[in-house]
């Protein structure tokens, strides 16, 4: 991967873990995404709202999508990539390949005590859309937000 290219994959992680930061701000787990366009306009952002919502179902990726979704009118996310500073659970994991999403960028490593399957692995199962799945970059700043925010 080119120097320049990283460059922006770390920028739009930066962007979820900014949403993050506010996600706590306002009572809610530190998790944050953000979904970009294939030119690199920032389409949607989204953050936990599991506390304030009152709802199990808001975590970060899935409030990413809706928005997305939403703003465009579709449903398919073809061409677009998401950005998420944590893991994404099985139910996020689950809607960002139904919404066939691109590409799937996430920082913060999943801890050898997930018992629920991993995005890896419900995009080895999917029989649909697969995006292609990135971890890893901004690692330590991410796994030490999600440590300092818990």
């Amino acid at each position: 991967m080119s120097d320049e290219r990283l460059d922006n994959v770390e920028h739009y992680l930066r962007l979820a873990m900014e949403e993050a930061e506010r996600a706590v701000q306002e009572g809610n787990h530190p998790y944050g995404a953000v979904i970009v366009s294939a030119s690199g306009a920032v389409i949607a952002t989204g953050r936990n709202g599991v506390n304030t919502d009152h709802d199990p179902s808001s975590h970060a990726e899935m409030n990413a999508v809706r928005a997305a979704c939403r703003r465009l009118g579709t449903l398919a996310l073809n061409d677009y990539w998401l950005f998420t500073n944590g893991p994404p659970c099985a139910m996020c994991a689950t809607v960002m390949i139904a919404a066939g999403l691109g590409a799937i960028w996430y920082g913060a490593p999943s801890g050898p005590e997930r018992t629920m399957p991993t995005l890896e692995e419900l995009v080895e199962r999917s029989s649909g859309a697969k995006p292609t799945v990135h971890q890893g970059v901004l690692a330590e700043e991410a796994s030490a937000q999600l440590l300092r925010l818990s």
